[in-house]
């Protein structure tokens, strides 16, 4: 009775090996079968930067979390006529485990051979392979067999054993307040302030010593309100080619910043905004802006 006991334990344990097997066998075909793109181990050094282009994401999202599927909808505007006919384009995780090149799907139906149209791009794929961490998203393209451009998207993807989520970089809040050196206003500025309704958005870029290369700069968003009371955020370095190339040099290239701030953290009412950034010893402040909040909407001008 004790041997037929042991036998019917081993052949419950074969089965649930061979169950376990099976389930993550057809988890990985059901994966790589639901993804209509690839995913592919890179290096962010595979893309040198030489244009900045214009793009626009309408979705980026875990559609199915079973399988960790990814799903990516955007809309490229080309600048060259020859893009539709030969061009391609990828998304870049970029994390400090390990770097993914996400190939894209262009909807092509549109395109013309006299006439650029924007060209729509997709990407569904599985993100079971990818390791857990966080991961900049950078949006990259290729003219014909030549690569043309590549940018930081601001998105950021962080994976952890609980699932994936999706995110605008979060700025943080300092505790002591960083003072300019000198009254020296660095070159740049501000590109744009807005607001999702969620959360106040603000990219732009700055060189505070010509001549230096742009790579370890470190810089915060400054908000003080009517009333005197100052805050601020730090900003995340964000890649800027136009501005080498406006600049003629790619050690501008690493001049840009992004950052977000929550629409909560924020009274209504009107606000200088400034960014500064520290480049070694120096530490200088763009020109002053204004920015008014009126509920979950902004506007933004040069003061």
């Amino acid at each position: 009775m004790k041997t037929k006991k042991n036998v019917l334990w081993v052949l419950y344990g074969l089965f649930m090996l061979a169950f376990a097997l099976w389930l993550a066998f057809s988890t990985s075909w059901i994966a790589t079968a639901s993804s209509k793109t690839a995913l592919k181990e890179t290096t962010l050094e595979s893309y040198p930067l030489k244009s900045y282009g214009g793009f626009s994401i309408q979705t980026l999202a875990v559609t199915d979390p079973a399988i960790e599927r990814f799903t990516a909808i955007g809309t490229y505007f080309p600048q060259n006529p020859d893009f539709q006919a030969e061009g391609r384009m990828a998304l870049v995780l970029v994390g400090e485990r390990g770097s993914y090149e996400l190939s894209l799907e262009i909807d092509r139906s549109e395109a013309t051979a006299t006439v650029v149209d924007n060209a729509i791009f997709s990407a569904d794929v599985s993100l079971l392979p990818l390791k857990n961490g966080i991961y900049s998203i950078y949006f990259c393209w290729w003219d014909t067999d030549d690569f043309y451009g590549l940018t930081d998207t601001n998105y950021q993807l962080r994976k952890t054993s609980s699932g994936i989520e999706i995110f605008f970089y979060p700025g943080q809040q300092i505790e002591t307040l960083v003072k300019p050196t000198d009254e020296t206003t660095f070159i740049g500025g501000i590109d744009y302030a807005r607001s999702d309704g969620t959360l106040l958005q603000i990219m732009g870029w700055g060189v505070p010593i010509m001549g230096q290369t742009c790579d370890d700069q470190v810089t915060w968003v400054e908000l003080t309100d009517s009333a005197g009371k100052c805050a601020q955020y730090t900003a995340r370095e964000e890649l800027r080619g136009d501005v080498g190339a406006y600049l003629g040099n790619d050690i501008y290239n690493e001049s840009g910043f992004f950052t977000t701030i929550p629409m909560s953290d924020l009274a209504d009412g009107e606000y200088t905004l400034r960014a500064i950034i520290q480049n070694g010893e120096v530490i200088r402040a763009s020109i002053p802006y204004v920015l008014t909040k009126t509920g979950e909407t902004v506007t933004f001008a040069v003061k």
